[in-house]
């Protein structure tokens, strides 16, 4: 039995208590025991209220473990749905997935699937595609920047290099596209110029009208905006809101704010693994696009997926590689399974703090469907402090002269 469909049947037999303050896991419990206790006189069914009192420890516990405040009945009686809808959805996602990664319960739990949609934001539609630069051309498309003949390592995290920032949260603003975007100009920055200065998300959220702020936006226009504006203000400078300001755009010309910018943005090959794979060991980060359907309850391990669970030509969300390995994981899947090392932007306590591993090599969610490497102005590069690296062993610092 729907535990939903039957506390909204004892509603109409008035059962319900009314609560004019918020409501909290305390405030919960003592409002679905009633509701429980009223269907046990209705029904005279032990087993039933047993069967109904379990999912209903799991929703208070979680509305306890995740801090969850309801403003009203409705409100809990609807979080309440979407937490056995979610429910179900990590039974689907976990039976899908073919590697080691786990699903569970977690801070979206309680989320419809249209609040879920608002912490993605790549968006194909509502674009200003007169705004568009060298965003589609095909002399974006170039690997050249590749050199195919060296070996990269076996493993590459961009962390270990100290040139990516702190996790972030989007909230409940779509700008992923952002996010993906200005993280990966402030890690080649950082890579360029070893000095790591956080970037303002919020300046693209704002400023950027080839994109649509909280509502979606691709990271080849945020590019194109970033080259054509001189870059990106700090973060300390320009600080994130989580939504579009009412004041309009602040960056203003001729103010003496300094700006972080980049020279050029390349198109990795649809399916370009490997291509990826070297990018990233010779150059630094990627941004990328991936269908994040089957990623909000995921709490760690190696996403491998079908393309029933997770279709990869159906991107809503963008991302960040900043690495790749392999982890042993016994007979069942061979040796190893290759992944990639993806930072999200849905806080530090979602996920890998804040991190997700992805298997590499068969596209799982569509993530080298949507790639692109960016190339730092040449006259902000600092050769000689990328050289103090070059002692450090196994690192890609070896590789930044291809």
């Amino acid at each position: 039995m729907n535990l939903c469909v039957s506390l909204k049947v004892l509603l109409i037999f008035g059962v319900s208590a009314v609560y004019c303050e918020k409501i909290t896991y305390r405030e919960a419990e003592q409002i679905f025991q009633k509701l429980l206790s009223s269907e046990e006189e209705l029904q005279n069914d032990f087993q039933s209220r047993s069967i109904l009192s379990e999912p209903v420890l799991r929703f208070t516990t979680f509305m306890r473990d995740h801090d969850k405040v309801y403003d009203s009945e409705d409100e809990l009686f609807q979080r309440n749905e979407n937490f056995i809808a979610n429910v179900d959805l990590v039974e689907d996602i976990s039976n899908d997935d073919r590697g080691t990664a786990r699903y569970g319960i977690n801070k979206f739990s309680d989320l419809s699937a249209e609040e879920l949609q608002q912490r993605t934001g790549l968006n194909w539609m509502g674009i200003n595609k007169d705004h568009f630069g060298s965003s589609f051309r095909e002399e974006n498309n170039s690997t050249e920047r590749i050199n195919w003949k060296i070996t990269e390592p076996e493993y590459l995290d961009w962390r270990d290099k100290g040139v990516m920032s702190k996790v972030k949260s989007q909230g409940e603003c779509g700008c992923c596209w952002a996010f993906s975007s200005v993280g990966v100009v402030e890690a080649m920055n950082a890579i360029a110029r070893n000095d790591l200065v956080e970037l303002s998300v919020q300046q693209l959220v704002d400023c950027d009208k080839s994109n649509d702020g909280c509502h979606g936006g691709l990271m080849d226009t945020a590019f194109d905006y970033i080259i054509k504006s001189g870059g990106v203000e700090s973060e300390a400078d320009y600080p994130y809101l989580g939504y579009l300001s009412e004041d309009g755009c602040q960056v203003k010309e001729g103010n003496k704010k300094k700006k972080y910018g980049m020279e050029k943005y390349t198109r990795i090959p649809q399916g370009g693994e490997e291509a990826m794979k070297k990018w990233l060991a010779q150059h630094g980060p990627l941004s990328v696009g991936i269908n994040a359907r089957g990623i909000f309850f995921y709490t760690g391990g190696i996403i491998a997926l079908s393309e029933v669970g997770c279709y990869p030509k159906a991107q809503n969300h963008a991302v960040i590689v900043v690495g790749y390995g392999e982890e042993s994981v016994g007979d069942r899947f061979g040796k190893t399974i290759p992944y990639w090392i993806v930072r999200n932007t849905w806080g530090e306590d979602w996920g890998e703090k804040g991190y997700f591993r992805i298997k590499r090599g068969n596209n799982i969610c569509g993530i080298s469907e949507f790639v692109h490497g960016v190339e730092v102005k040449k006259e902000e590069q600092q050769t000689q402090n990328v050289n103090n690296k070059r002692n450090e062993k196994n690192t890609p610092w070896d590789y930044l002269d291809c």
